[in-house]
C-alpha cells in the first residue's frame, strides 16, 4: 500500500538511478504509483519515488496519459514562468514556484505497454487559448515539479513567496476574488481550483 509522506527525510535528498537490473522493480513501482494517482481524490497528477520512501530515480505523470519515467536528466531548460502548484506532500498547501518555459528530459520512459529511451521536449505556452496549450503547461509544470522532487527539492524550498496558501479555509461553494495579471473575477472555489494551478491567485 502507498502512503505519502510529508516531513520524511528522503523529500530533501537526491534518489539514486536505477540500475540495469532494477529496471523491472522500477516498472512495478511506477505502476503502483500511476494506480495510486488514479484512486487518489486529491487530482494528483504526478508522484516521485522519495514521495512514497524510495530511494529510486523513478517518476510518474499522467497530464497526457500514464509515463513511466526512469533516471530522467535534464539536458536542456530555457525561459521563465511562473507556476502556482500543490504537491501531495504538502496537502492543501499551494506556492508559486519558477519553472523553465522550455525543458527537454533525457529518460528511460515507458508508456502505451512500450519502453523507450530519448529526449523529450516540454514547453509551457500561454495558458488560456486551448485545452491542449493548457495540457501542455500542466505537462512542462509537473514533470519539473516531480524532477525536483528527485533532487531532493520540494516547492516549499523554491516557492518565491514566503507565505505557503492554505486552501483549507475555502468551501467548494464559497465565493472567492482571483486575479492574473491585470484581470480579476470572483467565482466559486470549485471553479477556481484549476485556475489557480494555471498562474491566477487568490486575493
Amino acid at each position: 500500500m502507498i502512503n505519502i509522506k510529508m516531513n520524511d527525510k528522503l523529500l530533501s535528498m537526491p534518489c539514486r538511478k536505477v540500475k540495469e537490473d532494477e529496471l523491472e522493480h522500477a516498472l512495478q513501482l511506477g505502476q503502483a504509483m500511476l494506480d495510486y494517482l488514479k484512486k487518489d481524490t486529491s487530482s494528483g497528477i504526478g508522484l516521485a519515488a522519495n514521495q512514497i520512501g524510495y530511494d529510486l530515480a523513478v517518476l510518474v505523470t499522467k497530464t497526457k496519459g500514464d509515463v513511466i519515467w526512469i533516471n530522467p536528466e535534464v539536458v536542456l531548460s530555457e525561459g521563465e514562468v511562473v507556476s502556482r502548484e500543490q504537491c501531495l506532500s504538502f496537502p492543501n498547501k499551494t506556492a508559486l514556484v519558477k519553472r523553465y518555459k522550455h525543458f527537454t528530459v533525457n529518460s528511460k520512459y515507458y508508456a502505451n505497454g512500450e519502453m523507450k529511451e530519448g529526449k523529450v521536449y516540454f514547453y509551457a505556452p500561454n495558458v488560456g487559448d486551448s485545452l491542449l496549450r493548457q495540457e501542455d503547461f500542466l505537462e512542462c509544470m509537473c514533470i519539473q515539479h516531480e524532477l525536483d522532487h528527485l533532487n531532493g527539492i520540494t516547492m516549499i524550498d523554491k516557492r518565491i513567496d514566503t507565505t505557503v496558501k492554505d486552501n483549507n479555509k475555502y468551501g467548494r461553494n464559497d465565493k472567492v476574488t482571483i486575479k492574473k495579471g491585470g484581470e480579476s473575477k470572483t467565482i466559486k472555489y470549485k471553479k477556481a481550483e484549476k485556475l489557480i494551478s494555471e498562474g491566477w491567485e487568490i486575493v
